[in-house]
């Protein structure tokens, strides 16, 4: 019993520190959809994007965007993630996230962006993760990450479009255990998105969109035995997609993107002082897998003012059973996900557009009984001007 107790307390403090997915987890730590226009489509927009946004996600959409001089697309989405740890509910259970892009078009081939949005983040608060050891075993954590990115899109032909953004994160992030507290700390990081679009004949359009790495500057923690540390870079993706248009006023969007989540979430070092013997591990096996995400959106427009979107993602939680217990504050395996939403025209410039996601539950048993469990619910609201 002693054994097991022990066991269970290792497992806490290693998952305690890599609870950086905990609320905002849909495709393992990387939101499906900023915005309500992406997410009615469920993340299916590599191929042929509509809104100012996609600097986020295909630079090279910018030059395809249909806005004589300037697009901007300014909105926020609310998030309740019911979650659980060992079945016990954490609280905590609504989130806001914002995401604001605006698009300037300098001449008929380039197009100028910028956008801030928060692309991840959680607020954890679990009373007691091993409900069957004596006393509670509280997590509560906290990490927010903001991602600023200027872009550009150029139209170097009738057919192929390319585009490249920077991308300047700031990272978040404190953790509260029974074993340590490691106080708030906030680091800078650094990544590139390189895309492009084809329109390869009148009725199919192509995409292809290359995130880097986010690569962060490592978390130094000052605690009472010294100062500890650890990098929690961001994983690099690679996403294709094509788009059919081949029927007036409806759009069908296919895509398949690769995020490598093992090359930073596999295994995870801590720098600590010397002679250190705290709680802190040297080193800690996460065990993510990378992982290929499926999405198929459609948006048809039912008249002059209003166009209707459904999407559906999935793709297999990049966490397996067997290394669950080194990820109980990481509950990063929802896998599909269901999206509709609306734009209603509200005057020549001005549009209103609604979305709601909702990401099935799944669960997650480890060999030696530790259980978690995730399901996401999501409202996105969006207000878009252009001329």
């Amino acid at each position: 019993m002693r054994r097991a107790a022990r066991c269970c307390r290792i497992a806490l403090a290693s998952s305690l520190l890599v609870l950086h997915a905990s609320a905002f987890a849909t495709n393992g730590d990387q939101r499906v959809g900023l915005n309500a226009t992406q997410a009615g489509m469920a993340g299916a927009v590599v191929a042929m994007p509509e809104d100012s946004a996609t600097l986020f996600t295909n630079p090279a959409g910018l030059a395809g965007l249909g806005m004589e001089s300037v697009r901007l697309d300014m909105g926020f989405s609310l998030l309740n993630p019911p979650r659980s740890v060992n079945g016990v509910d954490s609280d905590s259970n609504l989130s806001f996230l914002p995401t604001g892009a605006v698009a300037f078009r300098l001449s008929p081939r380039l197009v100028l962006g910028m956008g801030l949005a928060g692309v991840s983040g959680f607020g954890v608060d679990v009373a007691d993760v091993f409900p069957n050891l004596a006393g509670n075993q509280a997590a509560v954590s906290q990490r927010e990450v903001l991602q600023f990115s200027p872009a550009l899109g150029y139209q170097f032909t009738d057919r192929l479009a390319l585009g490249a953004s920077l991308n300047i994160y700031n990272q978040s992030l404190t953790l509260n255990s029974p074993q340590f507290s490691l106080p708030q700390n906030r680091q800078f990081g650094i990544g590139v998105t390189l895309g492009a679009t084809f329109r390869a004949t009148p009725d199919w359009q192509l995409g292809l969109a290359y995130s880097s790495k986010q690569d962060a500057s490592a978390h130094e923690f000052n605690t009472a035995e010294g100062q500890v540390g650890f990098d929690l870079d961001g994983a690099a993706s690679l996403a294709v997609g094509a788009a059919y248009l081949g029927v007036q006023d409806l759009v069908v969007e296919a895509d398949v993107k690769r995020i490598y989540f093992n090359s930073v979430r596999d295994r995870v070092s801590f720098s600590r002082p010397a002679g250190y013997s705290g709680a802190v591990p040297a080193q800690v096996t996460f065990g993510w897998k990378d992982q290929t995400v499926y999405a198929i959106g459609l948006r048809k427009r039912m008249g002059p003012a209003t166009t209707l979107r459904l999407g559906l993602n999935h793709g297999a939680s990049p966490i397996g059973a067997a290394v669950v217990d080194t990820n109980l504050g990481s509950v990063a395996i929802v896998e599909t996900h269901l999206g509709v939403g609306v734009t209603r025209k509200l005057t020549e410039n001005l549009s209103g557009n609604f979305a709601y996601s909702h990401g099935f539950e799944n669960s997650l048993t480890s060999p030696t009984g530790n259980r978690i469990s995730l399901e996401q619910h999501w409202l996105h609201f969006q207000v878009t001007y252009q001329m």
